[in-house]
């Protein structure tokens, strides 16, 4: 862990959600974004997902909530990463250890989401971070080596919603428009995205010797808008229900420049650009509010939050890769939250933890463990992650 970490933990300490990243909460409920519910009060920083909470939304203020994620090979080898920094270790040792990790790939995350954000009725501002990283172990007829890949993201946005009677009901429509920044690495030797360390740069970094690296990094940014609705309806007179559709990312293009080294040492600046596709979701939640009480002042079982979504990106694959659904189960006076759901597919799960005194809130805990489907269609490069977000007193 420290052999990816070493270079990148000064930048996640300040710039550590993009605009795709969510709660463990979403992720435990089968990546479900669309906005579910109020009555778990997350409609302060959900416009982000889907403008159109804000025409729902309470005056409130966030800031400094951070979530981390771990994936693939990384929960599973946390022993061999331990040994390879116990000083003990001679160097052959140590490499020994290293060509056991060839073809594991690790995946990591560390988001605050939001850094900060203030809403109101019809109006919400926020402001997010996020870091990637991957990397890939290899073995070659020379040696083994690491392909890493990282990315930052910080994205200001800016919503606007405003509600519409219709049939008896407030329906809204939102807008936001928000500012994308990429800061990506890159090697500065054969300009392709992500660096590569050398077994000799792994047993460098493991035990802390003094080496330069040829990478450098650049930046891409733009802006882009998203659409939402979403109506309320009831179906019984104990539960309550939402359906909403919004469209994400229209119009947004980053672009960007980088440096070029061509064969005879000259430096030349290059213009880069990339069109993010649009994503489309429609969704609908229910929440089941029958509830059973040990007392009139303790509930053992509370609101019943059932959710399903179905995504569409321009440039996606299959129909079922595209389907999410969770079920959220409140219990002890709404202080325990466990959850389930499926995600293209695969089995999830997770909890969460309310602690709070009154309207005072001590802190609030969810985990997640969820498997993601990267490749295109699915089975392709699945990978099992971890997902963990605290606040305390906000």
């Amino acid at each position: 862990m420290r052999l990816i970490f070493t270079y990148f933990s000064f930048f996640i300490c300040f710039l550590v959600t993009d605009i795709y990243s969510m709660s463990p909460r979403f992720y435990a409920m089968g990546n479900v974004s669309f906005p579910m519910s109020s009555y778990t009060g997350d409609y302060d920083i959900s416009f982000q997902g889907n403008p159109a909470t804000l025409g729902y939304a309470k005056t409130k203020v966030k800031f400094l909530q951070p979530q981390f994620s771990v994936g693939g090979a990384v929960v599973d080898n946390i022993s061999v990463f331990q040994d390879l920094t116990n000083n003990s270790h001679t160097k052959n040792e140590q490499i020994d250890l290293i060509r056991g990790l060839v073809g594991s790939k690790f995946f990591y995350s560390g988001s605050i989401n939001p850094g900060v954000s203030f809403v109101t009725k019809g109006f919400g501002v926020a402001y997010s971070f996020n870091s990637e990283i991957s990397a890939h172990f290899h073995d070659s007829p020379m040696n083994v080596y690491l392909d890493g890949e990282g990315v930052m993201t910080s994205i200001p946005s800016l919503g606007f919603a405003q509600t519409f009677p219709v049939l008896g009901r407030d329906i809204s429509v939102g807008v936001s428009a928000k500012y994308l920044s990429e800061i990506h690495f890159y090697d500065k030797t054969s300009h392709a995205d992500g660096i590569r360390f050398s077994l000799s740069d792994i047993l460098s970094v493991i035990n802390i010797e003094e080496k330069a690296y040829n990478f450098n990094n650049y930046t891409m940014s733009g802006i882009g808008f998203d659409i939402g609705f979403l109506s309320p309806f009831h179906l019984f007179s104990s539960g309550s229900g939402q359906f909403g559709v919004v469209v994400k990312d229209l119009g947004m293009t980053l672009k960007g420049e980088r440096f070029f080294v061509d064969s005879n040492n000259v430096s030349h600046l290059v213009s880069r650009s990339r069109e993010v596709p649009i994503t489309s979701s429609v969704g609908v939640s229910y929440v089941w509010r029958n509830q059973l009480k040990y007392s009139t002042s303790f509930r053992l079982i509370g609101p019943t939050l059932i959710a399903m979504e179905w995504q569409y990106l321009t440039d996606n694959g299959p129909f079922q890769k595209n389907i999410h659904g969770g079920v959220e189960q409140a219990i002890l006076n709404e202080k325990i939250f466990l959850r389930g759901g499926i995600n293209q597919g695969f089995i999830v799960g997770g909890f969460g933890l309310d602690l709070s005194i009154g309207w005072f809130r001590l802190m609030r805990l969810n985990y997640a463990a969820y498997t993601q489907e990267l490749g295109e269609k699915l089975g392709d490069d699945y990978h099992d992650f971890h997902s963990l977000d605290v606040s305390i007193l906000f």
